[in-house]
């Protein structure tokens, strides 16, 4: 979020979270399945994963990089390889490219309800 931290990860393989100036990682985070995309919140406190599937996405908390907490998020709708995601600053919406339509969330509510849908939006 602040160009100082990158995540990469890939087929059954942690996400490692990485310190670009010293190029050392930072943690892993738990090998959930291959991650299809991923989001950083601005403030950096918020990773969101998507794996292949519907309802496979993960919000972690990285308040605390020794023990990151995981919350699945259901109820959001399969995401296309190569689908973007979007985090609000504060964590607590998403906006996900899924096709035909794009969607916005809210986070805070279990499970997540939807805020808009904007139909035929799928290339930002």
């Amino acid at each position: 979020p602040d160009g100082a931290t990158v995540v990469t990860g890939g087929d059954f393989s942690p996400l490692r979270v990485w310190d670009v100036k010293t190029q050392k990682p930072k943690f892993d985070l738990p090998p959930l399945h291959e991650a299809a995309g991923c989001a950083f919140s601005p403030d950096g406190r918020y990773l969101v994963t998507h794996y292949p599937g519907p309802d496979r996405y993960v919000r972690f908390d990285l308040t605390d990089a020794t023990k990151p907490t995981a919350d699945w998020l259901n109820g959001l709708p399969q995401q296309p390889k190569g689908g973007s995601l979007w985090l609000s600053p504060d964590g607590a919406r998403i906006a996900i490219q899924a096709q035909p339509h794009s969607f916005v969330y809210d986070l805070t509510m279990k499970p997540a309800t939807e805020l808009a849908k904007l139909p035929g939006v799928w290339t930002w």
